[in-house]
């Protein structure tokens, strides 16, 4: 029997077999530490992002360094956000968002660039992040952007402008509206030429404006400021309207006020104002014609009419006033009223006006009542005051309205008639020359002609 030596061929492999079976275990075992590591990253995800889409959190469990800092992600207020994928505060993610709707809000000829550099972008995006309001909810609190271009650059900036809603925006007159304007004034003048003759050219054109119309030009700016101003509150208007009455008010319902306000006579008022600034008593001792002491007072009439008429208007009143002042042309037309010459033609002029003489409850020795309009009109303290004839008024005026009719042919052809307004100051103790007399009297005056035209009191046949 042979004996064989050496080991085994079982013994041989036995060897191999076991240290497969080890690896097998040393690598299961690896994989059972790993699997425990993704299971317990997954727990921390799932705990803290339980937002987190699943394959997001697996794509973080499977970290091999584990996600021992996502905890402190938590508590730090950083978020997972499934738009961009990543972790953010939740103020940054509000601020992100913020900015996706004022982008909504750019203009299509503007590059996202400008639009993000701009300080309107910065003041959307704030204030939707701060209030959560629209573009919309700005515009209702008065906030609008301004796009301003550089016309060198082409950049355009957009900044943000606040407008009080509780205030209407100006309106701002349109190319035919400014015509409309253009082609009134030119009416006008052509109108008025019959009374003021201009030297006209060939084309109609007027060869040498003067002060008158530079008048004309300022009345005409008025008309354009009432006629936005009306615009603005809504009104619905032509230009025509404004601007009738503007002249109305100015020169009167049938242009009276414009024959003492001729070049002529508006080069008389100015030298009268230059020679009562140097000497201011010269006027009242003055040896100056009849005829030419008439035309400077009612220039200087005029002029105060239309400065009182627009306080408004700072260049009108430049120009009527002679660079002075409105009190200079008050005491010119009281020196000419004072002047020898002048008394001896017209008397004595009526005492300065007084106080208002009240009698019982209300009803004054004049014969009307006042009335007093709200501050804040725009109007004059005189012209704020409401004058209503009472029965003694009422006989007050027909009485002046008898005189007036009854007043002898002047002695010069080429003069008028006393007017009915010197009358009815008399009547009621006004100053026709005072400016601050001249609307009462305007008033009552008014009263009574409607009151004739309505029916409501006898005329006995004045």
């Amino acid at each position: 029997m042979r004996i064989f030596s050496g080991k085994s061929v079982i013994q041989k492999l036995l060897p191999d077999k076991l240290l497969s079976d080890k690896n097998e275990r040393e690598d299961l075992q690896q994989d059972n530490e790993e699997q425990r590591i993704i299971d317990g990253n997954l727990a921390i995800m799932q705990r803290f992002y339980p937002g987190m889409p699943k394959d997001e959190q697996l794509k973080y469990a499977n970290n091999p360094n584990g996600v021992g800092y996502i905890p402190g992600y938590h508590s730090e207020g950083l978020q997972w956000d499934p738009e961009i994928g990543n972790f953010e505060t939740q103020l940054d993610s509000a601020t992100r968002l913020a900015g996706v709707q004022a982008m909504h809000l750019k203009r299509s000829d503007v590059s996202d660039e400008m639009f993000r550099e701009s300080q309107w972008f910065a003041f959307l995006r704030d204030t939707i992040l701060r209030t959560g309001e629209s573009e919309m909810d700005l515009k209702n609190r008065g906030y609008s952007p301004l796009y301003e271009t550089d016309p060198n650059t082409g950049f355009v900036s957009i900044t943000p402008q606040y407008i009080d809603p509780n205030i209407p925006t100006q309106y701002t007159l349109d190319n035919s509206e400014n015509t409309s304007f253009s082609m009134l004034k030119s009416q006008a003048l052509n109108k008025l030429n019959a009374i003021v003759g201009f030297d006209l050219g060939p084309g109609g054109e007027i060869l040498e404006p003067g002060i008158f119309t530079g008048i004309v030009e300022e009345l005409t700016g008025v008309a354009v400021r009432n006629y936005s101003k009306a615009k603005t509150n809504g009104e619905a208007l032509l230009p025509s309207e404004p601007f009738s009455q503007v002249l109305a008010l100015a020169f009167g319902q049938s242009n009276e006020n414009v024959e003492d306000i001729t070049e002529e006579k508006l080069k008389m008022g100015a030298n009268a104002i230059s020679t009562y600034s140097n000497n201011p008593e010269g006027l009242a001792s003055a040896d100056e014609s009849l005829e030419t002491l008439e035309s400077v007072y009612e220039n200087i009439r005029v002029r105060i009419h239309i400065t009182e008429m627009f306080p408004n208007a700072p260049a009108l009143s430049k120009m009527l006033t002679g660079s002075t002042n409105l009190q200079t042309l008050y005491d010119i037309s009281d020196a000419i009223r004072k002047n020898p010459t002048f008394i001896a033609e017209f008397g004595l002029p009526e005492g300065e006006p007084t106080d208002e003489p009240t009698g019982e409850e209300g009803q004054p020795a004049q014969g009307f009542t006042i009335e007093e309009v709200p501050t804040g009109t725009g109007l004059s303290a005189q012209a704020r005051k409401i004058y209503t004839l009472n029965d003694v008024g009422l006989n007050k005026i027909r009485e002046a309205y008898e005189l007036h009719a009854s007043q002898p042919p002047p002695k010069r052809r080429q003069d008028a008639l006393i007017p009915i307004e010197r009358y009815v100051a008399t009547e009621f103790g006004f100053s026709h020359i005072n400016p601050l007399d001249r609307e009462a009297i305007n008033q009552l005056i008014k009263q009574h002609e409607d009151s004739i035209s309505l029916g409501v009191i006898e005329t006995n046949g004045v």
